[in-house]
């Protein structure tokens, strides 16, 4: 990050505790070494940290989450959230939240920013979306494109046909179209998304090209959390 010579205001990184990190110590342990990897390229900051499953139950979880609070209220992290939360946990981070808050004063308790969940036609969580949707918490979305094992996929193939377009760029266009709070992660060489994000279109009617019909519900993972 420092060879590239870009200036911080340019650069958005994100880091994770791991699952076996999952606890108040561990998460502390983990920001450190961070910190320390990468701090002064970051001019002391990082703009995102993220738990990265929900384990370790809940008083581990919750104390991996009281560390994330504690590093922002240092300075060392701009903003915080989990990854892989179902609606069960996400409640129980925004119930602790809630009490904290109360008891020691606004703010107290953290600002979950984010959800990083696997999202797209073929796991679309409409649960998960919309109890983000309805506290502002921003849906980052991973394998937007399946990791392309759908992509000789026949409805996909035609709405590429219609709108002509590759099965990335269509990929992406739904996850873009679901929601303004629905963020792409993926790492590709630039070449390839410069390509599959030309995305100069819009679907008619998201339900009708690619929508409920192509959920598998979490037989639609290409994902497992180990």
């Amino acid at each position: 990050m420092a060879a590239s010579k870009l200036p911080r205001s340019s650069l958005f990184f994100t880091s994770k505790v791991p699952p076996k990190q999952i606890s108040y110590d561990g998460a502390k342990a983990c920001i450190e070494a961070t910190m320390k990897a990468v701090g002064d390229s970051l001019d002391g900051y990082i703009d995102l940290y993220l738990l990265h499953a929900p384990y370790g139950g809940t008083e581990n979880r919750l104390g991996a989450w009281k560390a994330l609070v504690e590093a922002v209220n240092q300075g060392k992290i701009r903003s915080i959230g989990v990854s892989n939360y179902g609606v069960h946990h996400l409640q129980e981070l925004e119930d602790y939240i809630k009490e904290t808050d109360s008891r020691s004063g606004q703010g107290s308790g953290g600002v979950l920013s984010v959800n990083q969940v696997e999202l797209h036609p073929w796991l679309p969580r409409p649960n998960i979306v919309e109890w983000c949707r309805q506290r502002s918490v921003v849906l980052e979305a991973y394998s937007p494109l399946v990791r392309t094992r759908e992509n000789e996929n026949p409805l996909l193939l035609e709405i590429g046909k219609k709108h002509g377009k590759t099965p990335a760029q269509v990929l992406v266009r739904w996850s873009l179209q679901k929601g303004k709070g629905v963020i792409l992660t993926f790492s590709l060489r630039s070449s390839f998304v410069v390509t599959h994000t030309n995305l100069t279109f819009r679907f008619c009617s998201i339900a009708q090209e690619c929508d409920e019909e192509q959920d598998r519900g979490e037989r639609g993972r290409v994902w497992v959390c180990a």
